[in-house]
């Protein structure tokens, strides 16, 4: 038990020394949460206030003491020292951040629960949810206008684009897509989840690479050359990020279940129609009627 004190206050001490002591609610400033109050925040991390779950993390819908409606992302325990590193990289990483088109990280929590170390950042709660949810209409709602996935794009392209282009360092997302899209009460769009984001380096490559077996990111969204050498890069991102363009024309998954043969590709697909049908692909009444998302056949003649 000493033992797993003694580490955690170690890692602890490193937070420190990267933020400061900090209190309070200052704009821009990283705040250290106690986990007492994040877990008052979210009636002891009730499965009601569940509204994300991930590869190594639960989101919750939390309310701080001071009224304010925040997402708190907990991590399951991992263990070892690379994993906190890992996280204390995020944190330094993404507190560095300040872009309208980015989820700003608001605090976070890392203390000695019995003989776990529970790690939590605090973001910013985005009341509409994930884009991917949004294209699925979960939830009662009615399908997005075209007008609304416009502002979409251009919003998540703005993000992207400041971390590609005016992050200080800048930064590969390396994990783009729909669900980490996220959307405000006015459907602005933020780019979320940079768990394995990356410095770039002068040759807009990252400094480490992957083999095939052993990429990072989400199937579907992998660009050609990432799947065969391995190695990120800024054009990564933007092939995923034109995979997520796909999805908010056509409203499909970036896999989705085919009649023919279960499971199809959406860039494959797409490629598929514009290859082989390249006639009436480029033939606008048929282009439309092909790809568009049929839940908005209603709001298509007002466009």
């Amino acid at each position: 038990m000493v033992k797993e004190i003694l580490y955690a206050a170690g890692v602890i001490q490193k937070l420190t020394y990267i933020f400061g002591s900090r209190s309070g609610i200052l704009p821009g400033v990283i705040v250290q949460f106690s986990y007492v109050e994040l877990e008052q925040a979210t009636n002891r991390f009730s499965d009601n206030n569940l509204i994300g779950v991930g590869g190594s993390s639960n989101v919750y819908r939390g309310q701080l003491k001071d009224g304010r409606i925040v997402a708190i992302k907990k991590l399951r325990p991992l263990g070892g020292s690379e994993a906190d590193s890992e996280f204390l990289y995020e944190i330094e990483l993404i507190s560095r951040l300040n872009h309208c088109h980015v989820v700003p990280l608001l605090g976070c929590c890392i203390e000695t629960q019995g003989r776990q170390l529970e790690r939590l950042l605090v973001f910013e709660y985005m009341p509409n949810g994930n884009l991917r949810d949004c294209l699925d209409a979960r939830g009662g709602k009615e399908p997005m206008d075209w007008e609304t996935r416009v502002r979409i794009a251009l919003g998540a392209a703005r993000g992207l684009e400041y971390l590609h282009e005016a992050a200080a360092p800048r930064i590969l997302h390396r994990d783009i897509k729909s669900t980490n899209i996220l959307l405000d009460d006015n459907y602005r769009a933020k780019i979320t989840d940079l768990g394995m984001a990356k410095h770039l380096m002068t040759d807009d490559l990252t400094s480490c690479s992957s083999s095939p077996a052993r990429m990072l990111g989400t199937f579907g969204y992998f660009a050609p050359e990432y799947a065969i050498v391995g190695r990120a890069s800024r054009k990564s991102d933007v092939f995923s990020f034109g995979v997520v363009i796909l999805e908010l024309i056509t409203g499909r998954k970036p896999i989705f279940k085919s009649s023919n043969k279960g499971e199809d590709s959406l860039v494959i697909w797409v490629s598929y129609l514009s290859i082989y049908r390249p006639f009436t692909f480029f033939e606008q009444s048929t282009a439309v009627s092909t790809l568009r998302d049929f839940g908005l056949y209603q709001y298509f003649s007002r466009c």
